[in-house]
């Protein structure tokens, strides 16, 4: 009897302990949701050289792990992507995890941190990537582990690309966890987008919201005539390749670019990635020479031209904060004449029952001498073609200074963060995701 109470009294307290030490693990606490995080292989060196098909992402929730959305996009030796689908498609040579790939995930999916010592059944080896939050050191984590058989996968598809050729379009559907997504399009040889659409939880879909992005301007020459730019009719893209995954969307356009009576040609590309809340637009720029001997300035403006689904919505800048002065209604009031539309803008917001956008335009060091103002227009009693609707609802960005980049090779950076809802002054959950972007630390498990 007496060593019957020993071994309940033992098997009370290893119980206890076990329990006290699942408990004891670390929860996460970050409260970031719409961070995307890409991590290369060079930071997980204990997974070199292991197939794909036996890695998996998982993260430790609720007393277990379970796997979370995660792609692994093949670099070649040369730098460019291994796209999976497309005329440039290819494999890379060496298939197996190396130091250029890339993990890619979400910040939403991370979890608690491990018990010491708890690890799924089958794995063999592991990294633990431990994601800090700079502004105020909150924690998650994520476990990248290789399997020995059946590696599990998660179910989940954020993102999806499709094209649609007999209508000369292609088309981005992206959903996060909560059912809320959007819908971007393009025309398959365009560079503009001409569609934007919200997603709600429940499924439906809201209308169109944009005419189109225009980028144009006007070319003054020294010849006593100016000519009218139009970059987003005069350029043509190709589309080549792409890589549809569960997290992100890459795809590679090649691009010409012919401007008007100079008969000068400047080639250009741009690598698009597309996470299911945003999308990052780098757009490279050759233009061998200098334009100035034939030029006297360039005026330039880049803006979406929304259309008349967009009216009650409201928009403000980094110049112009919130409370927003400006609520679209396809006129301009007087007091958004008054607005700052001088000073250098960083970032513009706007928002409103079919959701919010959020754009930031980064110029490269060698651009210093241009200015990036906040554009507004609301006319839409005037044409202003080519067009799908009449007029425009413009939000965008002024340059002054542009003329001085004509002549350099270099790569600007567009980004778009889109939400189904944002309250106005509460941006910077967004604009952390560049200014203090989260910190990874990679940790050998076993």
């Amino acid at each position: 009897m007496k060593r019957m109470q020993i071994l309940v009294i033992s098997s009370l307290v290893f119980s206890g302990l076990a329990v006290f030490n699942i408990a004891s693990s670390e929860q996460k606490s970050i409260t970031r949701t719409e961070d995307p995080l890409v991590v290369t292989g060079k930071d997980l060196k204990a997974l070199i050289g292991t197939p794909l098909e036996d890695l998996a992402l998982m993260a430790y929730k609720s007393g277990e792990f379970k796997p979370i959305p995660f792609q692994i996009d093949q670099r070649l030796e040369n730098g460019e992507y291994a796209f999976s689908s497309g005329e440039k498609a290819c494999s890379d040579p060496a298939p197996d995890f190396d130091e250029n790939d890339e993990l890619v995930f979400m910040v939403n999916d991370l979890g608690d941190r491990r018990p010491s010592g708890k690890l799924p059944d089958d794995a063999e080896v592991g990294m633990e990537l431990e994601l800090v939050d700079p502004v105020n050191q909150a924690k998650g984590w994520a476990y990248l582990l290789r399997f020995s058989q059946n590696a599990p996968r998660s179910q989940v598809d954020y993102i999806r690309f499709e094209i649609e050729t007999e209508k000369n379009h292609k088309r981005i559907h992206a959903r996060d966890a909560t059912g809320n997504g959007i819908i971007m399009g393009s025309p398959l040889d365009a560079i503009y987008p001409d569609e934007f659409r919200v997603i709600f939880p429940d499924g439906k879909i809201g209308p169109d919201i944009l005419d189109r992005q225009k980028i144009r301007g006007v070319l003054k020459t020294r010849f006593f005539f100016d000519i009218d730019f139009k970059f987003d009719v005069l350029t043509r893209d190709n589309l080549v390749a792409w890589t549809d995954g569960p997290v992100r969307v890459l795809y590679r356009a090649d691009g010409y670019l012919k401007l008007g009576f100079f008969n000068f040609s400047g080639q250009g590309y741009s690598l698009i990635t597309y996470y299911r809340n945003s999308l990052i637009w780098p757009m490279y720029i050759e233009v061998p020479f200098s334009l100035n001997p034939f030029l006297k300035d360039f005026l330039i403006r880049g803006y979406m031209d929304y259309n008349e689904n967009v009216l009650g919505h409201w928009v403000y800048s980094e110049t112009n904060p919130p409370p927003p002065k400006i609520l679209l209604d396809g006129k301009t009031s007087p007091e958004e004449k008054a607005l700052d539309y001088q000073s250098e803008c960083g970032w513009i917001t706007g928002g409103g029952p079919l959701g919010v956008t959020i754009n930031r335009l980064i110029f490269p060091e060698e651009w210093s001498m241009v200015k990036k103002k906040f554009y507004l227009n609301e006319d839409l009693t005037t044409p202003m073609p080519p067009e799908d609707d009449p007029g425009e609802i413009a939000v965008g960005y002024e340059f002054d200074g542009f003329i001085n980049v004509l002549a350099l090779k270099t790569t600007y950076y567009q980004y778009y963060y889109f939400l189904t809802s944002l309250e106005p002054g509460k941006e910077k959950v967004i604009l952390n995701i560049i200014d203090n972007p989260l910190e990874i630390k990679c940790k050998k498990l076993f």
